[in-house]
Protein backbone atom coordinates (compact mmCIF):
# COMPACT_ATOMS: atom_id res chain seq x y z
CA UNK A 1 0.00 0.00 0.00
CA UNK A 2 1.67 3.57 -0.91
CA UNK A 3 1.35 5.94 2.00
CA UNK A 4 -1.30 8.11 2.28
CA UNK A 5 -1.59 11.09 5.22
CA UNK A 6 -5.32 11.61 7.07
CA UNK A 7 -8.10 12.03 4.61
CA UNK A 8 -11.92 11.60 4.05
CA UNK A 9 -12.55 8.83 2.09
CA UNK A 10 -15.49 6.45 1.38
CA UNK A 11 -16.14 3.21 3.27
CA UNK A 12 -15.21 0.80 0.43
CA UNK A 13 -12.23 2.55 0.61
CA UNK A 14 -11.91 1.94 4.36
CA UNK A 15 -12.94 -1.88 3.70
CA UNK A 16 -10.48 -2.14 0.68
CA UNK A 17 -7.38 -0.52 3.30
CA UNK A 18 -8.34 -3.14 5.59
CA UNK A 19 -8.76 -6.17 3.36
CA UNK A 20 -5.27 -5.04 1.89
CA UNK A 21 -3.69 -5.10 5.24
CA UNK A 22 -5.13 -8.44 6.08
CA UNK A 23 -6.89 -6.94 9.43
CA UNK A 24 -10.19 -8.08 10.50
CA UNK A 25 -12.03 -5.63 12.53
CA UNK A 26 -12.71 -7.49 15.98
CA UNK A 27 -15.86 -5.42 16.78
CA UNK A 28 -17.91 -6.58 13.25
CA UNK A 29 -18.90 -5.17 9.92
CA UNK A 30 -17.63 -1.89 9.41
CA UNK A 31 -21.38 -0.65 8.00
CA UNK A 32 -21.96 0.25 11.70
CA UNK A 33 -18.82 2.36 11.63
CA UNK A 34 -19.95 6.15 11.62
CA UNK A 35 -19.31 8.35 8.81
CA UNK A 36 -17.47 10.87 7.99
CA UNK A 37 -14.36 8.30 7.30
CA UNK A 38 -10.95 9.15 7.30
CA UNK A 39 -8.26 7.01 6.32
CA UNK A 40 -4.00 7.09 7.21
CA UNK A 41 -2.02 5.05 5.81
CA UNK A 42 2.01 4.94 6.95
CA UNK A 43 2.41 5.79 10.65
CA UNK A 44 0.27 8.96 11.96
CA UNK A 45 1.11 11.33 15.14
CA UNK A 46 -2.32 13.96 15.64
CA UNK A 47 -1.24 16.28 17.39
CA UNK A 48 -4.79 17.42 17.63
CA UNK A 49 -8.83 16.82 17.17
CA UNK A 50 -11.22 19.10 17.23
CA UNK A 51 -14.71 18.22 17.54
CA UNK A 52 -13.74 14.80 15.51
CA UNK A 53 -16.68 12.80 14.11
CA UNK A 54 -16.97 9.77 12.62
CA UNK A 55 -14.34 7.25 12.27
CA UNK A 56 -10.51 7.40 11.84
CA UNK A 57 -8.52 4.25 10.30
CA UNK A 58 -4.52 4.30 10.59
CA UNK A 59 -2.92 1.27 8.67
CA UNK A 60 0.26 2.10 10.28
CA UNK A 61 0.83 3.35 13.94
CA UNK A 62 -0.89 5.98 15.83
CA UNK A 63 0.84 7.88 18.27
CA UNK A 64 -1.65 10.15 20.55
CA UNK A 65 -0.80 11.83 23.56
CA UNK A 66 -2.38 14.20 25.67
CA UNK A 67 0.00 15.88 27.78
CA UNK A 68 -2.77 18.53 29.56
CA UNK A 69 -6.79 17.62 29.64
CA UNK A 70 -8.96 15.78 27.36
CA UNK A 71 -12.84 16.01 27.95
CA UNK A 72 -15.40 14.12 25.81
CA UNK A 73 -18.78 13.72 25.53
CA UNK A 74 -18.71 10.02 24.80
CA UNK A 75 -15.26 7.95 24.11
CA UNK A 76 -14.57 4.53 23.25
CA UNK A 77 -10.95 3.12 22.63
CA UNK A 78 -9.34 -0.27 22.37
CA UNK A 79 -5.71 0.53 22.21
CA UNK A 80 -3.61 2.74 24.44
CA UNK A 81 -4.83 6.16 25.90
CA UNK A 82 -2.27 8.51 27.40
CA UNK A 83 -3.57 11.50 29.49
CA UNK A 84 -1.00 13.74 31.44
CA UNK A 85 -4.08 15.81 33.07
CA UNK A 86 -7.55 15.13 33.53
CA UNK A 87 -9.95 13.16 31.16
CA UNK A 88 -12.98 14.13 31.40
CA UNK A 89 -16.24 12.57 30.15
CA UNK A 90 -19.92 11.70 30.14
CA UNK A 91 -19.15 7.61 29.58
CA UNK A 92 -15.49 6.47 28.84
CA UNK A 93 -15.36 2.88 27.88
CA UNK A 94 -12.06 0.89 27.75
CA UNK A 95 -12.02 -2.35 26.06
CA UNK A 96 -9.25 -3.46 25.19
CA UNK A 97 -9.71 -6.63 23.23
CA UNK A 98 -5.92 -7.35 23.06
CA UNK A 99 -3.13 -4.83 24.57
CA UNK A 100 -3.73 -1.21 25.70
CA UNK A 101 -4.59 0.71 28.87
CA UNK A 102 -5.87 4.11 30.33
CA UNK A 103 -3.57 6.21 31.78
CA UNK A 104 -4.22 9.02 33.32
CA UNK A 105 -3.82 12.74 35.63
CA UNK A 106 -7.46 11.88 36.34
CA UNK A 107 -10.29 10.54 35.47
CA UNK A 108 -13.78 12.42 35.72
CA UNK A 109 -16.95 10.55 34.77
CA UNK A 110 -20.59 9.90 34.96
CA UNK A 111 -19.94 6.31 33.59
CA UNK A 112 -16.65 4.50 33.47
CA UNK A 113 -16.33 1.28 31.58
CA UNK A 114 -13.19 -1.02 31.98
CA UNK A 115 -12.83 -3.85 30.30
CA UNK A 116 -10.18 -6.38 29.95
CA UNK A 117 -8.20 -2.50 30.36
CA UNK A 118 -6.44 -1.21 33.45
CA UNK A 119 -6.37 1.65 34.62
CA UNK A 120 -3.02 4.07 36.03
CA UNK A 121 -3.58 7.38 37.50
CA UNK A 122 -0.39 9.16 37.12
CA UNK A 123 0.60 12.04 39.55
CA UNK A 124 -1.59 12.45 42.87
CA UNK A 125 -4.78 10.95 42.15
CA UNK A 126 -5.58 8.26 44.16
CA UNK A 127 -8.92 6.96 42.54
CA UNK A 128 -10.96 8.33 39.28
CA UNK A 129 -14.16 10.25 40.28
CA UNK A 130 -16.97 8.62 38.55
CA UNK A 131 -20.73 7.79 39.31
CA UNK A 132 -20.67 4.44 37.72
CA UNK A 133 -17.85 1.96 37.82
CA UNK A 134 -17.89 -0.88 35.71
CA UNK A 135 -14.20 -2.63 36.26
CA UNK A 136 -14.69 -6.43 35.42
CA UNK A 137 -11.93 -6.88 37.54
CA UNK A 138 -14.96 -7.08 40.13
CA UNK A 139 -17.58 -8.29 37.17
CA UNK A 140 -20.40 -8.30 40.45
CA UNK A 141 -19.90 -4.67 41.19
CA UNK A 142 -19.68 -3.56 37.30
CA UNK A 143 -23.12 -5.26 36.98
CA UNK A 144 -24.69 -3.29 39.86
CA UNK A 145 -22.63 -0.09 38.58
CA UNK A 146 -23.85 -0.49 34.92
CA UNK A 147 -26.37 -3.17 34.68
CA UNK A 148 -26.89 -2.77 30.88
CA UNK A 149 -23.93 -3.62 29.95
CA UNK A 150 -24.94 -7.34 30.82
CA UNK A 151 -28.13 -7.56 29.27
CA UNK A 152 -26.72 -10.39 27.50
CA UNK A 153 -24.42 -13.28 28.36
CA UNK A 154 -22.01 -11.81 25.55
CA UNK A 155 -20.89 -8.48 27.04
CA UNK A 156 -20.70 -6.09 24.08
CA UNK A 157 -19.44 -2.93 25.63
CA UNK A 158 -19.30 -1.78 21.82
CA UNK A 159 -22.54 -1.88 21.45
CA UNK A 160 -23.28 -0.11 24.98
CA UNK A 161 -21.09 2.34 23.33
CA UNK A 162 -22.95 2.60 19.83
CA UNK A 163 -26.22 2.75 22.09
CA UNK A 164 -25.79 6.01 23.75
CA UNK A 165 -27.50 9.00 22.93
CA UNK A 166 -25.83 11.21 21.01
Amino acid sequence: MKEKKLGTVTRDEIARALGEAKFDPPHGNITSLPQPYQLAIGDVALKEIVNPRGTIVVIGNLVFIVTKDMTVRHAYFDAFLVVGGTLRGKTIVADSTWNGGLFAGGVEADTLVLKDCGLELLGKAKKPKVKRLADFEKESAAKKAVPELFADEDVDAYGFFLALKR
